[in-house]
């Protein structure tokens, strides 16, 4: 049970991260077009479409990583906490440069 609620919080904060990195990709709402109903759903479906899609990958590499490699090397400290959290930024990133990769190089997303 303590090993389900721990990776459901690591869980949340891929989908967390996620949010923002789908802020940062898709960017704030102009100002210009504030209050048209059809941008205003097409941003939001953006929201709901991207993120748990993002998040759902960064969580998934995680959980496989940490379960198959890092479970088995660290205990449960603080310094593991740290090179979980730290492996999940790295995640972050790889997936930032496939999908920068993906869309902008390569033109597939």
């Amino acid at each position: 049970m303590k090993q389900v609620l721990n990776y459901a919080c690591w869980v949340l904060l891929s989908f967390l991260i996620g949010i923002g990195y789908v802020r940062i990709i898709v960017g704030a709402k102009s100002k210009k077009l504030d209050g048209i109903f059809i941008y205003d759903l097409l941003y939001d479906f953006t929201y709901l479409y991207a993120v748990p899609v993002i998040g759902g990958i960064i969580a998934m590499l995680f959980i496989i990583i940490d379960y198959f490699y890092l479970k088995r090397k660290f205990k449960s400290t603080q310094a593991s906490t740290m090179i979980r959290f730290l492996l999940l930024l790295i995640i972050v990133i790889g997936v930032g440069i496939i999908h920068y990769f993906l869309e902008k190089v390569i033109d597939i997303i």
